[in-house]
């Protein structure tokens, strides 16, 4: 486990005028020198100076950030400079106000012993703490292009910056003494992904902590600074890092503590200045599956720094119920798993369709957007917006099919979602439940939004069949349009999951009938030669195709049949011919009458014998004798069989499924409704009174 910081740009541990750096005094200092044992860490000699006792005396002391004045162009990305100082000031009061700039940074552009372009940072004051310091050194964290100056002399350049100072006024001085100062180390942090000067998180185990140990050091001979500390559970960081150095291995996890990054200009504590650079912070990782970084704490950032978390590889990178709240722009990539809690993020910007943050929870009271999907079309599923006050929750710029499974929407804003795609079509899908969102189309493209719901008809007999059907021309549907057709389950039930409720339906629903006839599968399917009997009922009432053995290899005139049963009488039966039979052969269609088998009458074949490929139906007149039997073990129940009893066979027949249909029971038919929530229908059975059962009926 590894924390790492750039080496100090200036240990000041020497008399100011020998450091390398040194680069000019000013104002007026009683004196310049060296102190044993006066900085922090502790070291053998260190740098101090001190101001005349006198009132209204302004003293500091300036160093160059590179030698030669080398200069910095910051107008692409800034630098931070960190800098601990430990004043004694007897008295608080000999030191002005933060208004009067009781303690002050400048940062200067160009060159000169000392150059007259600056900006000067008021950063403490007899009426803020940095002022009353002499128990410690205080941090000061200044981004180099920060604009909340407090004063500009002459034209400040950012693409020429060169050095820095710390200066005091005492104005307000009461009594006599001079003022102090002991700097301690300063350093100048890159805030960038790509730069090794930017601080670091690395190493297996690697954990915040890692960051405290390190600058606040074990005791105060290795302290090396106090912009990095720890309050119980709680950890301050003043500057923007990295997880991972992408070369070597990185297991990073913030143990649930909460972290958190200072608050710039606080008008009662200016210490920090920063723009939305200074405190970015970065996944950084291997493309390795041993890279890891695991969340579950609290991030609370007081700018609006960056977090780019946008990994896509093998890295794996994952949430459980950690808090973001306060920063800016949140990239996330597809290494990313888990659920989070995204508060005032401005926004959060799925960066790839693989982003898999389900269950989580996005605010924002602030931007114009909780969560940006510019990758293009994906799924989102348990998903909360919340407080987007008169904002949009989601922006989607990118036509295609999104899934929304379960995802609430409170409704707080100008609308729940923005699309500003300029062709095509963006159609939304409303899954499981949720909110149906309303849309605000900025672009030229189309939005059509569907609430996927399920419509169930239930209480039918396994394989009866059943259809559903538009009963009005309303949105893309057309009376008559056929909604399903399917054969009933095991359970009874015909059903679809995914039909698309469209808005134009609303607000009275789309109208539909819903019908089945009591169909059924059989309850037996026997195959016999010659009185060898197998049991193919299973086969019958399957999809596959071929498992129906309609005929054997090499049949025999009136000793090979096929026989279909079923509990209840029935008139008609369907049966699914997947290889034709041919060479010329007759099939008759027979009925068990008490005592024998006897040839059906009214019988139309559409199978033509088995001959006809394809689902087709065998019809006949309903016999007045019809009794029950046992076959193979299987029954009793009503019997017919297809008897071979002519010809000869070239290909054998085979088929793949049948059905009967059952006259017990009148069709059902209902005139229903599909709402938003779905349609369930318990279909209910009129006895056929016309129709003739057994007596036990």
């Amino acid at each position: 486990m590894t924390f790492v910081l750039p080496t100090a740009n200036n240990a000041h541990n020497v008399d100011p005028n020998l450091n390398a750096r040194f680069l000019a005094e000013i104002g007026s200092l009683s004196s310049v020198d060296e102190k044993d044992n006066g900085n922090l860490p502790l070291s053998d000699v260190a740098g101090q100076w001190h101001t005349a006792g006198v009132a209204g005396t302004v003293g500091g002391i300036g160093y160059e950030f590179q030698a030669s004045q080398a200069a910095w162009d910051l107008s692409s990305d800034t630098k931070v400079l960190l800098w601990q100082n430990q004043a004694n000031v007897p008295n608080r009061i000999q030191v002005g106000t933060i208004a009067q700039g009781g303690y002050r940074i400048r940062v200067y552009s160009g060159t000169g012993s000392m150059p007259t372009n600056y900006k000067e940072f008021h950063v403490g004051g007899n009426d803020s703490p940095a002022a009353s310091n002499v128990s410690g050194q205080f941090p000061f964290s200044i981004d180099l292009n920060d604009i909340s100056e407090d004063l500009e002399v002459g034209t400040f350049d950012n693409t020429d910056v060169t050095s820095y100072a710390f200066v005091i006024e005492t104005q307000d001085m009461v009594g006599t003494g001079d003022s102090w100062m002991f700097p301690g180390n300063s350093f100048v942090l890159d805030t960038t992904k790509a730069s090794a000067s930017t601080p670091t998180f690395s190493g297996s185990g690697s954990e915040p902590e890692d960051a405290v140990l390190l600058v606040q050091g074990t005791n105060f001979t290795d302290k090396i600074g106090n912009w990095v500390r720890r309050a119980g559970s709680v950890i301050f960081i003043d500057m923007a890092f990295r997880l991972g150095n992408n070369s070597s291995i990185t297991t990073f996890n913030d143990n649930g503590l909460t972290i958190i990054s200072p608050v710039s200009n606080d008008t009662t504590d200016p210490r920090v200045r920063a723009t939305t650079q200074a405190f970015r912070t970065y996944l950084n990782l291997r493309n390795n599956v041993a890279d890891t970084a695991t969340f579950s704490g609290t991030w609370i950032w007081q700018t609006r720094a960056p977090f780019d978390f946008d990994q896509d590889d093998a890295a794996v990178v994952t949430f459980t119920n950690p808090t973001f709240r306060g920063m800016g722009a949140f990239t996330l990539g597809s290494s990313i798993t888990g659920p989070a809690t995204w508060d005032d993020v401005d926004p959060v910007i799925f960066a790839d369709t693989g982003v898999d943050v389900d269950g989580s929870t996005f605010k924002n009271q602030n931007g114009s957007h909780a969560l940006e999907m510019t990758a293009g079309a994906m799924d989102i599923a348990t998903m909360r917006f919340e407080d987007y006050a008169s904002a949009h929750a989601i922006l989607i710029d990118t036509a295609g099919t999104y899934n929304f499974d379960n995802v609430f929407f409170d409704q707080s804003g100008t609308n729940d979602i923005e699309t500003t795609h300029a062709t095509g079509t963006v159609t939304i899908n409303i899954l499981n439940g949720g909110t149906v969102p309303t849309v605000t189309e900025t672009g030229a493209g189309a939005v059509v939004i569907n609430v996927i719901v399920t419509i169930n008809v239930m209480n039918v007999t396994e394989g009866t069949s059943v259809t559903v059907i538009a009963n009005e021309t309303v949105g893309t549907l057309t009376t008559g349009d056929v909604i399903f057709n399917l054969f009933a389950d095991a359970s009874g039930v015909a059903q679809i999951t995914n039909f698309a409720y469209e808005s134009a339906f609303n607000p009275s629903g789309l109208d539909v009938v819903a019908r089945a006839r009591n169909q059924g599968i059989s309850s037996a399917v026997i195959a016999d030669d010659n009185g060898v009997f197998t049991d193919e009922t299973t086969e019958g009432n399957s999809t596959a195709a071929g498992d129906m053995n309609l005929l054997p290899t090499t049949p025999v005139v009136n000793q090979d049949r096929y026989v279909f049963g079923h509990q209840d009488q029935f008139t008609r039966l369907k049966v699914n011919v997947s290889t034709a039979g041919t060479g010329g052969f007759t099939i008759t269609w027979e009925y068990w009458n008490g005592l024998s088998f006897t040839a059906l009458s009214g019988v139309t074949d559409g199978t033509s014998s088995f001959s006809v490929l394809g689902e087709n139906i065998i019809s006949f007149t309903l016999p007045g004798d019809w009794a029950t039997s046992t076959i193979n073990s299987q029954g009793p129940f009503y019997y017919i069989r297809a008897a071979f009893t002519a010809g000869s066979v070239t290909i054998t027949p085979l088929g793949r499924k049948c059905t009967l249909d059952v006259t017990r029971y009148l069709p059902f038919v209902s005139n229903t409704v599909v709402t938003e929530a779905g349609l369930t229908v318990a279909a209910t059975w009129t006895v056929d009174s016309i129709a003739k059962f057994d007596d036990s009926d």
